[in-house]
């Protein structure tokens, strides 16, 4: 089959193959066509009379190409015992074989195009690693080396088309960690694959039918030979070519050849540095983007760790400030700005629980309820300012002498809430008398001003009330609020059955107006 550059849908053959994928949805005609020396070297392959000479004449029409022939037979890849000047000389070297297959490698990195957004230098360098993996393994599959090469730089071809159909991140080989992942991933998107596509497109380019078929076995026979090796050869390129390889794919590889070449760890290890190393200098002899660095797969492997430790401390680190941040609002949440004590929304929420806990374990709970003593006037005689000061005094001596797991919320206006874990009657009142007394020892002291302040408290507990929840409690507790302030203020007042029955003939409007 002859090709040609501009070879047009009509001329191409379209095979079974191409009906399955939709040939007029993926203009595979508009892809990239092989250079002309390509094309050339491509058309000698079917000639079995072919001689050195008429594949020297094709190369020498390109002096690059020649040149990096030549430079190819220096270099450590080849190790020459003496310097190889002229293109004949490095014909003699190579061979036939080697020559063609070389020729037609080197001069297929030239397929590129000036737009359309797709990354050919990414592409080749991927395709580079892909065929040095694949001639590296191929005295352990039966695969004839300089074939392999070939197949292997061909593997992805197809992933031009791909790109060219969805040119989306979510189709780059990067994105997948296998041949398998990479078929079910664009055929659930496309209906097809990189590797169907790139059989039919490597069959029009006239390229060697060991090549179309391992690439159209990868798709078609997916536990045949072809397909084997060429997820070998992808766990192995993907580890040496990446940044960023995970452990899942260290893993990966080790055990896919272990278990088809029955290869250990030792000899993976000699078998990945050689296949990095020749990928690395045929890099630096086709000028590709690579900084020279070589890892070994225990380095690779290390670095995945520590890159693993990293991100868990990162996690770590996140969910701390996530917690830090989430405390914060619920600080915001929790507490009365003014005061800094906690408010009403909190004791709604913990007061229930509280009093739950201590009913469940037989324990008493008791509400202080306090009240500012004439606050209204101190507003009005000093102003809402020094009200403000008073307020965040009052709560700051509340708080300085209680134990860490009793709470002081700002129930609303002047008005505090204290609660007491497992104090009885006799206790929850010395609690209530003690702070009466801070209050009363302890002025706020302006700039200006000595302001004596003073508080009356209710007192309550379950040693004494038969209260089924804690809003019954407080009501108990606020009627005993409002005994205190009417009977002079400045006094705590502690909920007895004589005050309970006497209260109960008096609504909270006639002890208000008392």
């Amino acid at each position: 089959m002859r090709l040609a550059p501009n070879i047009t849908g009509e001329d191409a053959p379209k095979g079974k193959l191409m009906e399955s994928i939709q040939l007029k949805k993926l203009n595979i005609e508009d892809l990239p066509s092989p250079p002309s020396v390509a094309v050339k070297l491509l058309e000698l392959f079917d000639d079995p009379d072919v001689a050195l000479k008429d594949i020297a004449k094709v190369i020498q029409v390109d002096p690059a190409l020649t040149a990096k022939i030549v430079s190819y037979c220096n270099s450590p890849l080849i190790q020459a015992a003496r310097p190889i000047e002229t293109l004949d000389g490095a014909i003699v070297m190579l061979g036939m074989g080697a020559v063609r297959m070389l020729a037609l490698s080197f001069s297929l990195f030239n397929v590129a195009e000036e737009d359309g957004g797709f990354d050919y230098s990414a592409f080749w360098t991927k395709s580079l690693a892909l065929a040095v993996s694949t001639q590296s393994i191929s005295h352990l599959t039966q695969m004839n080396p300089d074939e392999s090469f070939l197949a292997g730089l061909m593997t992805n071809i197809g992933e031009i088309a791909v790109y060219r159909q969805t040119p989306d991140d979510a189709l780059t080989g990067s994105k997948v960690n296998s041949i398998e992942s990479v078929i079910k991933h664009e055929n659930k998107l496309l209906g097809f694959n990189r590797f169907e596509v790139g059989a039919e497109i490597l069959s029009r380019w006239n390229f060697p039918e060991a090549v179309v078929q391992f690439v159209k076995d990868i798709n078609q026979d997916q536990t045949g030979k072809q397909r084997r090796q060429a997820d070998l050869s992808w766990q192995l390129a993907s580890l040496f070519s990446s940044a960023d390889a995970t452990l899942e794919q260290i893993q990966s590889c080790k055990d896919k050849f272990h278990g088809e070449l029955a290869i250990n760890e030792e000899a993976l290890e000699l078998l990945f540095a050689a296949a990095q190393t020749k990928w690395i200098d045929y890099a630096k002899l086709l000028s590709f983007r690579h900084d020279g660095t070589a890892m070994s797969l225990r380095d690779i492997e290390l670095a995945a760790k520590a890159k693993m430790t990293e991100i868990s401390i990162s996690h770590v680190k996140a969910q701390q400030k996530i917690a830090a941040e989430n405390e914060k609002l619920r600080t915001t949440v929790y507490r009365d700005p003014l005061t800094d004590v906690l408010n009403r929304r909190a004791y709604e929420e913990q007061s229930s629980q509280a009093f739950a806990r201590c009913c469940r374990v037989k324990s008493f709970y008791s509400l202080l309820v306090v009240d500012i003593d004439y606050f209204k006037e101190c507003n009005d005689s000093y102003g809402h300012q020094i009200g403000d000061e008073a307020l965040i005094h009052i709560a700051k001596l509340l708080t300085s002498v209680l134990r860490e797991y009793d709470n002081v919320y700002r129930y609303g206006g002047e008005e505090f809430i204290v609660t007491l874990s497992d104090c009885n009657q006799e206790m929850s009142l010395a609690v209530a008398e003690r702070l009466r007394e801070l209050v009363e020892s302890n002025p706020l002291r302006t700039d200006d001003k000595v302001i004596r302040l003073t508080i009356s408290v209710g007192v309550v507990s379950t040693e004494f009330a038969n209260a089924q929840s804690v809003v019954e409690l407080f009501e108990m507790a606020d009627k005993c609020l409002y005994r205190a302030k009417a009977s002079g203020r400045n006094q705590c007042i502690l909920m007895t059955q004589d005050i309970l029955d006497s209260l109960n003939f008096q609504s909270t409007e006639t002890i208000e107006q008392t």
